[in-house]
C-alpha cells in the first residue's frame, strides 16, 4: 500500500552557515498511510513542529525528500498549494490566528481559497462546525467574543472545512482545562472515525496520546526514536524517561511496582489494561482449593 506522507533521509538545519546552525531533523525515513491516527511525541526541541511543516510545504528540507501519495512535493509543477488543502495543519494556539468578522467567515476563509460555490462553501461550514460541536446559533458572532475553548474549535474546524486528506494537530489541547481537553480529542476521534482521514496528534500529554493514538512516533535528538503501537512505545517507559518525556500515570505506578520487586508488565499505558493485568497477577497468586 503507498503511503500518503512520506519522507525519504529528511535533514532540515536551522541556521545553515552561520555559529548558530542546529540540525532539527536528520536524517528522518518515515512512511505514514491513509486512515492511521498517529501521536508524534518528543521533548522541547526533539524536531517535532519541525517535521510537521515538512508534511504540507511550509519548510523546504536541506536534505532528503518528502512525498505525498507517491509525488515529489518539492518537484517542478509540483501544486503547492493545492497540498495544503489536503494536508491540514492546525498550528498550537490556533486561536490567535482568527481574523474575521464572523465565526462563519473564518471557518468559510479556506473553503472560499478553494473556489468552492456558496452552497458548497455553506454546507461545509456547517459540517465543521458540528464537528468540533459549535451551534450553528455562534455562527454569526464575531470569534473574538468567544470563550478560549470555542475560539480553539473555531480554528479547527476552519481546517475542517477544508476536508483534507491528513489532518495534523499541534497542541490542539494546550491551555485548556481537563474537560475542554477531553471534549476536544473525542472530537478530533469521532472526526477520523468518521471520515477515515488520517491524523497526526502532537502532543506532550502522555495520557491523551495513550488514550485515543493507535500509532505512536517519538522523536529525540532530530531522529526517530521509537515508532510502534503505543504498547510497543511505552514498553521502554525507562528509555522515555531518560529522553526527558513524560509517561502516564499509570505506567509510572507499574514501574513503582517493578523496583519493589512485584514482577508486573511496565508497557501498560491505560488504567483499563492495568486493571486487567493486576485481575491477572491476583488470579496467579491466589490459593487453589
Amino acid at each position: 500500500m503507498e503511503p500518503v506522507l512520506e519522507t525519504r533521509g529528511l535533514r532540515f538545519e536551522y541556521g545553515r552557515g552561520t555559529p548558530f546552525a542546529h540540525m532539527a531533523l536528520d536524517g528522518v525515513d518515515l512512511r505514514i498511510y491513509e486512515g492511521e491516527f498517529i501521536g508524534l511525541i518528543g521533548h522541547t526541541g526533539s524536531g517535532k513542529s519541525t517535521l510537521i511543516q515538512h508534511f504540507n510545504g511550509l519548510l523546504s528540507p536541506t536534505g532528503g525528500q518528502i512525498f505525498f501519495k507517491g509525488q515529489d512535493i518539492h518537484a517542478d509543477k509540483f501544486d503547492l498549494r493545492g497540498l495544503r488543502f489536503q494536508v491540514g495543519l492546525v498550528f498550537q494556539y490556533p486561536e490567535y490566528q482568527l481574523f474575521e468578522e464572523t465565526v462563519y467567515a473564518d471557518i468559510a476563509f479556506g473553503p472560499k481559497n478553494i473556489g468552492l460555490s456558496e452552497d458548497e462553501i455553506r454546507s461545509r461550514v456547517l459540517e465543521a462546525a458540528a464537528f468540533v460541536g459549535l451551534p450553528e446559533s455562534i455562527l454569526n458572532e464575531s470569534p473574538f467574543d468567544l470563550s478560549g475553548g470555542q475560539k480553539r474549535r473555531v480554528a479547527i474546524a476552519g481546517v475542517l472545512a477544508m476536508r483534507p486528506q491528513v489532518l495534523i494537530l499541534d497542541e490542539p489541547t494546550a491551555g485548556l482545562d481537563p474537560g475542554g481537553s477531553r471534549q476536544i480529542l473525542e472530537e478530533i476521534r469521532a472526526y477520523r472515525e468518521q471520515t477515515g482521514s488520517t491524523v497526526i496528534l502532537v502532543s506532550h500529554n502522555m495520557e491523551d496520546i495513550a488514550s485515543i493514538a493507535t500509532r505512536l512516533i517519538v522523536l529525540n535528538e532530530a531522529k526517530i526514536a521509537f515508532d510502534g503501537t503505543p504498547e510497543e512505545v511505552f514498553s521502554h517507559p525507562d528509555e522515555l524517561v531518560a529522553m526527558g518525556l513524560d509517561v502516564p500515570q499509570v505506567t509510572r505506578v507499574f514501574m513503582k511496582l517493578r523496583e519493589l520487586g512485584i514482577e508486573l508488565d511496565t508497557s501498560v499505558y491505560t488504567v483499563g489494561y492495568a486493571v486487567k493485568l493486576v485481575q491477572k497477577l491476583l488470579a496467579k497468586e491466589a490459593p487453589h482449593a
